[in-house]
């Protein structure tokens, strides 16, 4: 049976997601939320995902939202909005959605730029 790629990157970011205890208030700093993000990715794609680095915009006034850069080998770099109170539902379909963005890109978009194993056509 084939496995759809996004349909998999769905189902990974969901168990990953469900793998985490958050604070049942969901009060959390945004160094936690990145730390929290960069958890999901690591178990979402597993080996692949070394390369990714997750930190928390610098200077953003304190929120109901979080600015996380999410880099790739320091090469290709994407926003995400980081909500902690957010329902896990919603939270997996926006990581999933900029993880499957991600990956569908191709290898050529930029000079030297990195591409995940799991994500090679």
């Amino acid at each position: 049976m084939k496995v759809e790629r996004e349909s998999f990157v769905r189902f990974a970011v969901a168990v990953a997601l469900a793998c985490y205890d958050l604070p049942a208030d969901r009060a959390m700093t945004s160094d936690e939320g990145a730390r929290l993000v960069k958890g999901v990715i690591d178990m979402a794609l597993g080996p692949a995902a070394s390369g990714v680095l997750v930190e928390p915009m610098r200077n953003y006034p304190p929120s109901g939202k979080m600015p996380l850069i999410i880099s790739v080998a320091g090469v290709q770099q994407h926003l995400f909005w980081f909500y902690p109170q957010q329902p896990f539902e919603e939270m997996c379909e926006t990581l999933s959605a900029m993880l499957k963005a991600f990956i569908s890109m191709p290898a050529t978009t930029s000079p030297g730029a990195y591409r995940p194993d799991c994500c090679a056509p």
